[in-house]
């Protein structure tokens, strides 16, 4: 995908911003190519491309933790799944939270 179908899709995530939420009002500008960030023209905010995903700023492969939604949806404790991925019960209440 080229920078300007991404930058197409972004909007500003500053909810004191004039434009919040809104798309293609050429507000948007690249802030870094390298970490894939942007920055609202109006307001100055920046964020990362994928700042509202479920997998942003986590530190485990994506592999364990959808191991770990899967049990979650079969029913399974927190204690029960951190046995059997092998990580703390803390770890799985965290990641509990954001799904």
């Amino acid at each position: 995908m080229n920078q300007y179908m991404k930058i197409r899709n972004q909007h500003c995530p500053n909810a004191k911003c004039k434009l919040y939420g809104q798309l293609e009002k050429n507000n948007i500008q690249i802030h870094s190519k390298k970490n894939k960030r942007f920055r609202c023209s109006l307001c100055y905010k920046t964020w990362s491309e994928n700042f509202n995903e479920i997998y942003f700023c986590l530190k485990s492969s994506i592999e364990l933790l959808n191991r770990a939604k899967t049990f979650l949806d079969l029913g399974l404790s927190v204690r029960q799944i951190a046995r059997r991925i092998d990580v703390s019960p803390s770890t799985i209440q965290k990641w509990k939270l954001k799904f």
